[in-house]
């Protein structure tokens, strides 16, 4: 995501390129494609202290942090990097989800051995490091440290879930450490950049400010709004959002590395599912509306927004034969702020198609 920033904001290397080594399918989208040149454009004529920076903050795979930090130490202690290359190379995760990952065990045994050792040695030769480099690559290599930190803790929680707090299972217990840490960065992005201000862009179940929807137990996972809540407030201002038909696309649900290594299908819902906050909407017979949770003036919107509601739910995975199953449950005045819906939904196409 990094190089992706460097396009942003100094219109440095190929967007189309760099997409492609995000290794997301989600953003491999020619909308996306659309977005960064949109924000390369709003960048161009303007101050440099003035643009927009675009920053990750889901710290799943850590393949490419890896990298990042092995580069950084080849460049300002290449005799220190010989001394930690063999667990660094061990505990990079080759893009591989912790689930489907053999190694998972070993690449958490590497993290504990070494990462605490770069820290050191980071804090230790820091001025002879930012003379080597530049204070923002240092701190930036410290967090590279950080953020590798956090992937495996979540591999952790999906490996070792009896080691996570009293949730019923080991994807759960990944959840649970995947949103706080997401929230642990973004607050990082706000400090490193002196700034106050931040969009984020995810999905309604880390957006949220109630938790996340769907999950069994008496203690749920955390959602990253519930933390940036907590945090920081009225500040957080969280963005649901809602749509009654269309095409999505999404992968159908995996039963082995194989098929989640396959393509997503395009799908299509015909209508709402009955009885849930889209179909709501969708009765108002609207293309599309905005709702501020906290004062409507549609009597049958807020009425329906006084109540715990059902809502269509689908992410990266989905049974299109049995939709019933990505329904999940808000009350919508506490998990959003504001509720955007639209009537109709379009399928994103993949760049390369």
């Amino acid at each position: 995501m990094l190089d992706l920033n460097e396009y942003v904001v100094y219109g440095t290397g190929n967007p189309r390129e760099l997409i492609n080594d995000l290794y997301f399918w989600t953003w491999n989208v020619h909308s996306v494609l659309e977005l960064i040149e949109w924000l390369r454009s709003f960048n161009t004529d303007r101050p440099v202290q003035d643009r927009v920076r675009l920053y990750g903050i889901d710290a799943q795979l850590n393949q490419g942090t890896v990298d990042r930090l092995a580069d950084y130490l080849a460049t300002v202690d290449p005799e220190f990097l010989g001394t930690v290359r063999e667990e660094l190379e061990t505990l990079g995760d080759e893009r591989l989800p912790a689930k489907y990952d053999e190694h998972c065990g070993n690449r958490i045994g590497a993290a504990d051995e070494v990462l605490g050792e770069i820290r050191d040695g980071l804090q230790r030769n820091k001025d002879a490091y930012i003379t080597a480099s530049s204070r923002r690559s240092w701190e930036l290599a410290c967090q590279y440290v950080a953020v590798i930190e956090h992937s495996i803790d979540q591999k952790r929680a999906t490996c070792n879930p009896e080691e996570s707090r009293d949730l019923s299972n080991s994807t759960e217990a990944s959840l649970d450490v995947r949103d706080r840490t997401m929230a642990d960065i973004v607050d990082w992005i706000l400090e490193f950049e002196s700034s106050n201000r931040i969009a984020i862009w995810g999905h309604d179940a880390h957006i949220n400010r109630v938790g996340q929807p769907g999950c069994e137990g008496e203690n749920l996972p955390d959602s990253l709004g519930s933390y940036l809540d907590d945090r920081h407030g009225d500040d957080y201002l969280a963005l649901g959002f809602s749509f009654g038909h269309g095409s999505f696309r999404a992968f159908r649900k995996p039963t082995t590395t194989a098929d989640r290594r396959g393509r997503p299908e395009t799908v299509t819902l015909e209508e709402p599912i009955p009885d849930t906050i889209d179909a709501m909407f969708a009765a108002l017979d609207l293309s599309c509306a905005i709702v501020d949770t906290a004062a409507m003036s549609n009597k049958t919107v807020a009425e329906s927004f006084d109540e715990t509601q059902n809502h269509f739910s689908v992410g990266a995975m989905y049974d299109s034969q049995n939709p019933e199953r990505h329904l999940v449950e808000y009350d919508y005045t506490e998990a959003f702020d504001i509720v955007c819906y639209l009537d109709e939904v379009t399928n994103t196409r993949p760049l390369d198609q």
